[in-house]
């Protein structure tokens, strides 16, 4: 396991740490169906988009060469590890006796994943601008370079995003 692991001890200059983050937005009602629609429908990296929904929510301007660093390092991760793995664990029943194997692909699958995300933030960790100004969101959204602004589903992702920010700012302030 350790190889999965190696980025783990990467601590967050951000608000949030990558994957924490992934996991509180994963959760709000609405994201799951999103993030699957875009990587079933639409063949997009939901690691990738939610590096991004990161980046924006920490106010990172935009640099391209980040963007493209990041895509490039995880490309090979990507295409040879979560992918083969979620194929796998798709194509097992949801049945007996295949529950048990399809459980433990499952926990291959999300390490993977967290190895790529753990990979983006120790990335992003050089490209820290925290006292900037707030991205006007138009050209300077991250998550613009995967859903233009005039996609349909911008829409439906404020409504998460607004929705999150409210369960994160209540459960912030208890």
């Amino acid at each position: 396991m350790a190889v999965f692991y190696h980025a783990e001890s990467v601590m967050s200059v951000f608000g949030q740490p990558l994957w924490d983050f992934s996991l509180s937005l994963y959760a709000c009602e609405g994201m799951e169906p999103l993030c699957l629609l875009l990587q079933d429908e639409r063949q997009a990296n939901v690691n990738a988009f939610l590096w991004a929904l990161w980046l924006d929510e920490n106010r990172i301007p935009v640099d391209r060469e980040l963007w493209h660093t990041g895509m490039k390092r995880i490309e090979s991760w990507h295409q040879w590890r979560v992918k083969p793995l979620r194929q796998l664990r798709r194509a097992l029943p949801k049945r007996q006796p295949w529950l048990a194997l399809r459980s433990r692909v499952k926990q291959w699958e999300l390490a993977a994943e967290k190895k790529e995300l753990h990979e983006l933030q120790a990335l992003s960790q050089g490209w820290d601008n925290l006292g900037g100004s707030p991205p006007a969101c138009g050209q300077f959204c991250y998550r613009l370079l995967l859903l233009p602004e005039t996609d349909p589903l911008q829409a439906e992702l404020e409504r998460v995003l607004t929705r999150w920010r409210g369960v994160e700012n209540t459960s912030k302030a208890r």
